[in-house]
């Protein structure tokens, strides 16, 4: 089997999504709260603002396979992690006395944020 992703892995394995992504989100919850602190020094609250964003893209991916309709709908999930993220963004903006990031900026960190996830390695055990 070749490399699976982890946003190939979840595109693949959101059917069993609801059975088993809840011990995998904490695992990565964990992950994130004990880099939390490190990122936040160099650049306070972005930790939060991009653990926002990897959620809503994730949400995206969940609700684009729930309703069967994971092709062709880059667009529409691009729009659901925009407006997802948005209440974030403006909460970070405001913290840090910095203009809330305009639609180019925010997809940008989007696009950072998917990229990610397919730079890694998937978690989860699959058949060789």
């Amino acid at each position: 089997m070749g490399f699976i992703s982890m946003l190939d892995d979840a595109k693949e394995g959101l059917e069993e999504f609801f059975k088993k992504a809840l011990p995998i989100a904490e695992d990565v919850t964990k992950v994130a709260k004990e880099v939390e602190p490190f990122v936040d020094i160099v650049l306070p609250g972005f930790a939060t603002l991009y653990n926002a964003t990897v959620a809503e893209v994730y949400k995206a991916e969940a609700l684009a396979t729930a309703a069967e309709e994971q092709k062709g709908t880059g667009t529409q999930k691009m729009a659901m992690a925009l407006s997802g993220i948005y209440p974030s963004a403006v909460a970070y903006a405001a913290a840090n006395g910095i203009p809330v990031p305009d639609e180019a900026q925010l997809t940008q960190l989007v696009e950072s944020a998917v990229t990610a996830l397919k730079a890694l390695p998937s978690t989860k055990k699959h058949a060789a």
